[in-house]
């Protein structure tokens, strides 16, 4: 699933006092401009689930249709779960195999930060142990903005169907779900953590092609540095697609 070279790994009891990572290119994200709407790639059409009652004046027809990850992110400032808001923009990379999706984004942060610092400098470490290089992930979140309440289901249902059109873009193989907030808002609550961590999932009613592995998130972690065995001795073996030295 990755091809990095193989190296000495870091051990568990390291794994709080990683290096910073390089900072990452940006999506630029404007007001929507409408975007150009074209047909699915060949072999890789999807369709998505029935727009929710929520918002039935939005016609979905704009983010179905397109074909571009520019017009996609133009395309969210005009869904009513972001107009009017700052849209946390995602982290790209040149190679789009391994996506990382955390709940939603964070306050204050700055333009160069997908998480806090002490979560970021632990998930670089901890990918770096495993022979990934976590600064070519790409980075996202489900709801891309930060939360002053916890969403609806209503609501959940529909940042899943943008965040899995943004996958589907990105034609990604393999992604990272940080935190059982992020599994169970995306795939459902028959899903958790203590049953599910490290697995490797499939969701067809999301998308055939796309697996996830659920992961604890990385401020739970921080909080209880138990946890941290968890992924190292659990989770992580448990899938078979990290390279556990």
């Amino acid at each position: 699933m990755h091809n990095a070279p193989s190296t000495a790994a870091t051990p568990p009891s390291a794994l709080s006092t990683p290096s910073a990572a390089p900072p990452l290119r940006r999506l630029t994200q404007t007001a929507a401009q409408g975007g150009s709407v074209a047909s699915s790639p060949e072999g890789k059409e999807f369709k998505l689930p029935p727009p929710m009652g929520l918002t039935k004046i939005y016609r979905w027809e704009a983010i179905e249709n397109c074909a571009h990850l520019d017009d996609y992110y133009n395309l969210l400032s005009e869904h009513p779960l972001y107009k009017s808001q700052d849209i946390a923009k995602s982290f790209l990379s040149s190679n789009n195999d391994l996506v990382v999706v955390s709940f939603n984004a964070p306050q204050d942060l700055n333009k160069d930060q997908y998480l806090p610092e002490a979560s970021e400098k632990l998930l670089h470490n901890m990918f770096k142990a495993v022979n990934i290089d976590y600064s070519q992930c790409v980075r996202t979140y489900l709801i891309k903005k930060p939360l002053s309440r916890a969403p609806v289901t209503l609501e959940l249902r529909q940042y899943s169907r943008l965040l899995i059109k943004e996958l589907n873009l990105l034609q990604a193989k393999m992604v990272i779900l940080l935190g059982e907030n992020t599994l169970q808002g995306l795939l459902g609550r028959g899903y958790s953590l203590e049953k599910n961590g490290g697995e490797i999932l499939k969701e067809k009613k999301l998308n055939n092609e796309l697996q996830f592995i659920p992961l604890l998130d990385p401020l739970s972690m921080l909080k209880n540095p138990q946890l941290k065995h968890v992924t190292w001795r659990q989770h992580f073996p448990r899938s078979g697609f990290f390279n556990i030295p």
